[in-house]
C-alpha cells in the first residue's frame, strides 16, 4: 500500500523567483539527459537504464 501526501506551498516573492529557477535548472537537466538517451537508443537500439 502506498501514502501519498500532499502539501501546499505559499511562498512569497523572493521564494517564487528562486523556485522558478531552480524549475528551470531541473527541466534543463532533465531534458538534456532525456534526449542523450533517446540518441543512445537510436544508435544502439537498448538503453542504459535498468
Amino acid at each position: 500500500m502506498l501514502k501519498v501526501y500532499k502539501y501546499r506551498l505559499y511562498p512569497d516573492e523572493e521564494q517564487k523567483i528562486q523556485l522558478s529557477k531552480t524549475f528551470g535548472c531541473v527541466r534543463l537537466a532533465y531534458n538534456y539527459y532525456l534526449a542523450k538517451q533517446t540518441e543512445l537508443y537510436k544508435q544502439n537500439k537498448n538503453t542504459c537504464l535498468r
